[in-house]
């Protein structure tokens, strides 16, 4: 067949509608028909996730309840047992306290000991407190003077003992028989 030039030819597009275009209210009321819905089933989707974990979340809470009372009654066991370590741990910094005040007796006792030569026997040790102080009366004898000198030289130049005075000198059948009173210098020194 021959071809008919008088022939009409339409373009149809069905995705761009012809005629007027539709104006931004109508456009964006589609919108919301058509989007809006997944928008709106999307939100009830989530309320009745949150719904339904309310449940869960809610039975979580009672559990951690009964298990903290439980770790409560527990723990309230042992309240016996703490009091008596606070309490021992009190008595233990009281002691310390105590401890860091007072003087430290068996060091002065070693630095006499450590300046008293071979013949010197050392009879008696006191220590006496008073208005803050410390003094130290040593009795003791000597076999001969040198002895006796080198103690008492001895405690002078130890610098933990000052006012070292030879308080009294007696000879009983060849041994010297002797008082030294002495103060005493260092940490812990005052009564």
């Amino acid at each position: 067949m021959p071809k008919n030039e008088n022939q009409i030819k339409l373009n149809i597009d069905l995705l761009r509608p012809q005629g007027e275009p539709k104006k931004i209210a109508v456009r964006l009321i589609h919108w919301v028909l058509s989007a809006g819905r997944y928008l709106i089933i999307f939100v009830e989707i989530l309320v009745l996730a949150a719904f339904v974990s309310r449940f869960k979340l809610d039975n979580d809470i009672s559990e951690n309840q009964d298990e903290i009372d439980e770790k409560i009654l527990f723990v309230q066991s042992f309240k016996g047992n703490e009091d008596i370590i606070r309490k021992f741990q009190s008595q233990i910094k009281f002691i310390k306290s105590l401890k860091a005040e007072r003087v430290d007796y068996i060091n002065f006792m070693d630095k006499i000991a450590a300046q008293t030569p071979g013949g010197v026997t050392l009879s008696n040790m006191g220590f006496q407190g008073s208005a803050g102080k410390i003094s130290l009366k040593v009795t003791g004898v000597a076999q001969n003077n040198d002895q006796l000198a080198t103690l008492v030289f001895g405690l002078k130049s130890d610098p933990a003992f000052s006012g070292v005075n030879l308080g009294s000198i007696s000879l009983d059948q060849g041994i010297i028989n002797f008082n030294i009173d002495l103060g005493v210098i260092g940490k812990g020194s005052s009564i």
